[in-house]
């Protein structure tokens, strides 16, 4: 089954690049009363399918990246219990007003162990090796080449290191019509695959011991005939190889 569809890569990233450039600008998703030592701002902003940060084992001197970071929600969340432990987490994302909203929160909210980029997945702007670990939140879907994602998140961890990664995945072959709608790509459906082109993504960028965490369905869509997942996932990258 392949979900990739044959709409212009350059057609979904700007629907992608709208949708959440206005989201970016919304003020009333969450209960400003709501309980969490998250900023406010960034819980304003939350539109994950899960809980990467739940499987992630803080350690000192750790380098935490979350991709497609939006308003910095997964990032604050990491940085909170990254505390006070030393280490730094770096949320990269492709809308300029979520990198702007981010930077904002995090400088209210004094927040100095937190960075966030201005970068696509499929070209992180980060060195090769840099990075302990890497997470994503509802992201990875929504990335025309996921080939290419994969590999620039390898290139970017370090030898040992490894993903925990919430996302979206399709039970059944999708539409033609979903899977060439730019909207439905910027709403995490058209660009879904099933878990097993999943995986063979994350093997084939080099990944080892590929594990699902949970798996829930997923119903955030008005298309019924839809049958779509969230799951959680870990791989790692091997370790060098001492000679």
């Amino acid at each position: 089954m392949s979900n990739q569809g044959s709409t212009d890569p350059a057609v979904i990233k700007l629907a992608i690049d709208k949708k959440y450039s206005e989201e970016a600008s919304s003020t009333s998703r969450c209960c400003e009363g709501a309980n969490s030592e998250i900023p406010f701002d960034a819980r304003n902003v939350s539109l994950g399918c899960g809980s990467p940060m739940n499987y992630v084992e803080f350690h000192d001197g750790i380098t935490l990246v979350d991709l497609g970071s939006g308003g910095g929600i997964d990032v604050f969340a990491a940085a909170n219990k990254l505390s006070p432990r030393t280490g730094k987490i770096i949320g990269i994302d492709s809308t300029m007003k979520m990198i702007a909203r981010a930077r904002r929160t995090a400088a209210q909210n004094n927040y100095a162990n937190v960075e966030f980029r201005l970068g696509e997945l499929e070209n992180l702007p980060l060195e090769s090796d840099s990075a302990d670990v890497v997470t994503s939140n509802c992201v990875i879907n929504l990335v025309p080449d996921k080939t290419r994602a994969f590999q620039e998140i390898f290139r970017i961890l370090k030898p040992g290191g490894s993903i925990a990664i919430s996302d979206i995945v399709s039970k059944s072959e999708l539409p033609e019509r979903i899977k060439n709608d730019p909207q439905k790509w910027s709403e995490c459906v058209s660009g879904a695959l099933s878990v097993e082109e999943l995986q063979k993504n994350v093997s084939g960028a080099g990944f080892i011991d590929f594990r699902l965490y949970d798996e829930a369905k997923w119903d955030k869509t008005e298309d019924t005939d839809l049958e779509l997942a969230s799951i959680t996932f870990y791989a790692m990258k091997p370790r060098a190889r001492v000679d």
